[in-house]
């Protein structure tokens, strides 16, 4: 096979789109972005959960949700839905943040229609959101400066959460 030189820039957001630096890895075209590995766990939520729990990060009480909801349900409210396996704020909308087991079942039943399970629920926790880039280069880890996200801007009583809307 020949091929051109050159770099393919990465700019997916979708978690069915990681199977492109799988591709590119296999027929030795360079990339901007994460690895395959990183780009399939990384867009998994409950996965990130248990690495940073191991990690000995403190992480939001939560459950995954693959079809029903739990019969007694297992978190204090506030709590917040969303899917388990998109990438950043894809699916994660105001009504997302429910107070109560009814607002929970809405807002699944409406997820269910827009995004294929499984979701991830999780005792919703405001307070600062950060972003923390990092990139690797020849085996070294190198950390960018953190980005706040703000959220002085949202409209009168919204949820200080990074939804797709903000």
């Amino acid at each position: 096979i020949k091929k051109a030189s050159g770099v393919v820039v990465n700019m997916m957001e979708r978690s069915r789109d990681v199977t492109w630096p799988a591709v590119l890895e296999q027929i030795g075209v360079h990339y901007s972005g994460c690895d395959s590995f990183t780009c399939v766990t990384s867009t998994h939520k409950p996965w990130m959960k248990v690495f940073a729990e191991q990690a000995g990060m403190k992480i939001a009480k939560g459950v995954t949700v693959t079809n029903d909801l739990p019969g007694p349900f297992p978190l204090a409210f506030p709590v917040i839905i969303k899917p388990a396996a998109e990438d950043a704020s894809v699916g994660i909308r105001q009504g997302n943040v429910c107070s109560s087991r009814a607002e929970v079942e809405s807002r699944h039943a409406a997820l269910q229609k827009e995004h294929p399970g499984p979701w991830l629920i999780e005792e919703y926790i405001p307070g600062t959101d950060l972003t923390v880039p990092l990139f690797a280069e020849n085996g070294e880890a190198h950390v960018l400066p953190f980005l706040e996200i703000r959220f002085d801007k949202l409209p009168e009583g919204a949820e200080p959460i990074l939804s797709y809307e903000a």
